[in-house]
């Protein structure tokens, strides 16, 4: 394809047999998938009338970003408490077993 050359938009009964057939091929080929994601796709394929995007949909992104950011920092807090604990204990075991040593060595005396 060449520069020059530009693509027609698609004309609503194109739009609509490409979202027939893909609805078809969704319900036939891939009928383990939610009701949910089914549901995601549909909204995906219904045609923008809107001119811009609308508010609700931006405060939603917004309220969808805060609440990844904020599950990402308690997994990470989680992550850190672990790494911490793992090696507390590590050490608590290399004690144990050198306090151990210690008392085999001051009886046999």
């Amino acid at each position: 394809m060449n520069e020059s050359s530009v693509e027609a938009p698609l004309s609503r009964a194109d739009f609509l047999a490409l979202r027939h057939m893909l609805l078809n091929a969704l319900q036939k080929r891939c009928s383990n998938l939610t009701e949910a994601v089914v549901g995601e796709v549909r909204a995906l394929l219904q045609p923008n009338t809107t001119l811009g995007p609308p508010q609700a949909k931006s405060e939603d992104s917004l309220a969808v970003l805060y609440i990844v950011f904020v599950l990402l920092f308690f997994a990470a807090s989680l992550l850190v408490l672990l790494v911490k604990y793992l090696r507390r204990e590590r050490e608590s075991t290399r004690l144990q077993k050198f306090y151990e040593d210690y008392l085999v060595n001051t009886r046999s005396r």
